[in-house]
């Protein structure tokens, strides 16, 4: 069974907190990474526009091919959720880490999130672990990804990406049961 939350976003405000469904088909996103599979009962949630909207079908050349491997990269305990796999937005400062320019969170160290709750951490996909460079690459060719979402990725059965992504930084991937779409970075 796929978990559809770890591909969900914590902004639950503009609908990514959790899946959705519309014209037979479930989705989930966080904003970066969309996912697209057949029916899924009780998640029939207001969808947001775009993410059921995106063309899940490469429309460009290149080649499927299995998640190249990659790393290793560093990693080190989750600042987030400290560990414990779970965290949720700090109330101190609403999730921006920050209560005034250059002045961070006490209660979360200017984090935005802090350990407990119910639900899975995003920032290190539940695992406890995060990798040590904030911003962290791994390069295909000329397309440039983040590792914290071919992770993701790699969570689903026999996962394949589209190389290179489209002109619009759009890489397409697919799996047993369903299709989705991944943001590339930019230099």
């Amino acid at each position: 069974m796929i978990n559809l939350q770890l591909f969900c976003g914590r902004n639950v405000n503009f609908n990514l907190g959790w899946p959705f469904s519309k014209g037979g088909y479930t989705y989930a996103t966080d904003g970066h990474i969309a996912i697209k599979i057949p029916y899924v009962p009780g998640n029939d949630r207001l969808p947001p526009v775009s993410a059921y909207k995106m063309d899940y079908a490469p429309t460009h050349d290149g080649d499927w091919c299995a998640v190249p491997p990659y790393g290793p990269l560093e990693t080190e305990q989750c600042s987030h959720c400290k560990g414990t796999t779970f965290s949720h937005e700090c109330d101190g400062c609403g999730g921006e880490g920050y209560i005034a320019e250059d002045d961070p969170c006490r209660f979360c160290d200017g984090e935005g999130a802090v350990p407990g709750g119910d639900r899975m951490c995003e920032n290190c996909n539940g695992t406890g672990t995060a990798y040590a460079d904030c911003y962290p690459s791994v390069h295909f060719g000329t397309t440039m990804l983040s590792p914290k979402l071919l992770d993701k990725i790699r969570t689903l059965p026999k996962a394949e990406i589209f190389l290179p992504a489209s002109p619009t930084h759009q890489v397409h991937f697919r799996f047993d049961g369903g299709v989705g779409i991944v943001m590339a970075m930019k230099e």
